[in-house]
């Protein structure tokens, strides 16, 4: 595929036969492509394979739009990206350039990415093989993406201006700054350097501020002792950054966790690592929401307010209720019908009144169910959001099935549900007729 510039100023897509077969990916003919090494503008290289996805993201110029095949998510591939755009310097240059299949569209995992650290950079490192242990063992809720700081381009600090201002004018803090932009967590994965962390790392946390504000941080340390006094230099540090610094972390020992010079991590440590994780997901969700809630996007009067990353889970809900529904009413079961409203449920009937809280509401559909008055019928998610982690809103149809359609009475209902505890609750209902469109 060649990225050329068109008259609109758009970066158009030319067939190139390699691989196994020819890819058109704007016509939708998107087909694998064996992961090869292709030339690339300034000498760099990239083995990448196809994804429809990452190029409609590269069209739309987002700063996540390449990835490499070994997860990693390096800063000067925002600077490689903008050798498509026709405006740069290099767009005549028409580089070659394959995007891999397994890079997923940021709107479709529930906690966005967690970026893993390798903060060494030295010859003959371990933080790379350790960063890759971490994510190594996928946890389902959790998407890790390695980010080596050898491949980050980052200088000494040299920016005029302290980061707390955010005026960045080197182009390597830029592209550093929309990188870590992108991710809802960190892993920080460090050596033990005479009782403190690497300067690479402290000089890649230094260059930045309100990127990584209100973000929880885990951290593996390394070394003699596991790199602990490493990792409580790190805490400050990550304080002082506005980071919310988890609990659990990992003490990965050169000597007990190493075997003729491989990492062979003990027993103990996947738990360890699991452990860690898992209250670093938790900590993703709530910051998340906090950070959508204090965010005002910029140059919008009237902000869109779904959060695409919660959409999964909130769809997922959803369909859970509407099931629930659907076998309560089949079966004339109230407390089917019931099972996942919360205690204090607000409820709107179509005729205008409310009901509060759950025995009230029960209580009411136990005499509804009793009396045969709920018409077969069919239940049917129209649309939903989710603005926030935890939160999902919904319209929800029911269509009455009754033999004789004079007397039929469907509605439709607007669903507010909440998770609490890992369970998801509705919080509120209200149901509309649906009648015919007067003449």
């Amino acid at each position: 595929m060649r990225g050329s510039g068109g008259p609109d100023g758009r970066c158009r897509a030319q067939l190139v036969e390699y691989g196994e077969e020819l890819v058109d990916p704007l016509a939708g003919n998107v087909s694998q492509v064996r992961g090869k090494t292709l030339p690339v503008f300034r000498g760099w290289y990239l083995s990448w394979r196809q994804g429809r996805e990452r190029f409609a993201d590269l069209l739309d110029r987002q700063p996540y739009a390449l990835r490499s095949p070994d997860h990693r998510h390096p800063a000067e591939h925002v600077g490689e990206e903008t050798a498509l755009i026709p405006r740069s310097p290099l767009a005549g240059q028409e580089p070659v350039i394959v995007i891999p299949a397994h890079c997923r569209r940021r709107d479709i995992h529930p906690l966005g990415y967690l970026g893993v650290i390798a903060g060494s950079t030295r010859p003959g490192r371990q933080s790379r093989a350790v960063a890759e242990w971490v994510c190594a063992d996928q946890i389902p809720s959790l998407d890790l993406r390695l980010i080596d700081l050898a491949d980050s381009g980052l200088p000494l600090l040299s920016e005029p201006a302290p980061a707390a201002f955010g005026q960045y004018q080197q182009p390597s803090t830029r592209s550093w700054s929309q990188l870590v932009e992108t991710f809802d967590a960190f892993v920080l994965v460090t050596p033990e350097y005479n009782h403190s962390t690497s300067a690479a790392l402290k000089n890649a946390l230094d260059h930045l501020y309100r990127e990584w504000h209100d973000k929880p941080v885990a951290f593996v340390g390394y070394g003699l002792d596991g790199g602990t006094r490493a990792v409580e230099h790190l805490r400050a540090i990550a304080a002082e950054l506005g980071m919310a610094a988890v609990g659990p972390q990992v003490a990965i020992s050169l000597r007990a966790d190493y075997a003729g010079g491989r990492l062979e991590p003990r027993s103990f440590q996947p738990e360890a690592r699991n452990r860690m994780l898992g209250q670093l997901a938790r900590w993703a969700t709530a910051l998340r929401a906090l950070r959508l809630r204090t965010t005002s996007p910029e140059g919008q009067s009237r902000p869109a307010l779904d959060d695409p990353s919660a959409r999964a889970a909130a769809t997922s809900a959803v369909e859970q209720l509407v099931a629930g529904l659907q076998d309560g009413i089949d079966r004339a079961c109230a407390d089917a019908y019931d099972q996942q409203f919360a205690s204090d449920v607000l409820w709107g009937s179509p005729y205008g009144a409310t009901v509060s809280g759950y025995e009230a509401l029960n209580a009411a559909h136990h005499s509804l169910m009793a009396a045969g008055v709920a018409p077969p019928s069919r239940y049917q998610v129209v649309q939903l959001m989710s603005p926030l982690p935890g939160v999902a809103i919904a319209h929800v149809r029911r269509n009455d099935l009754s033999d004789d359609k004079d007397k039929r009475f469907s509605e439709m209902a607007m669903y507010v549900l909440v998770e609490r505890g890992g369970q998801w609750w509705l919080a509120a209902g209200q149901n509309t007729p649906v009648a015919e469109r007067p003449a």
